[in-house]
């Protein structure tokens, strides 16, 4: 799981707002090659100013969630199952 990590990267940057008010800066990378398994999101919260970085296989659709705010555990979860993606490990 979680290969090809450095091979040509584009990355798209967009600013929401959660159902609490909060300003989320998301980061996103997709991979230039059509063959990658490997999907990456950055998510800063601006309250903590912290992030949190899902990364996942898209072969298998597990998914590791690395530093997670315990106030947006929904909206992870949430993002999580739109994206289609198994939670296998949270740190």
């Amino acid at each position: 799981m979680l290969q090809k990590l450095a091979i040509g990267i584009s990355v798209g940057t967009a600013c929401a707002v959660n159902t609490t008010g909060t300003h989320v800066r998301l980061l996103s990378t997709a991979m230039n090659r059509i063959d990658s398994n490997f999907f990456f999101r950055q998510l800063f919260d601006t309250v903590s100013s912290t992030y949190t970085y899902l990364l996942a296989d898209t072969r298998t659709n597990e998914a590791v969630l690395i530093d997670p705010v315990l106030e947006h555990a929904e909206r992870d979860a949430t993002l999580i199952k739109q994206l289609g993606f198994r939670l296998v490990y949270a740190s």
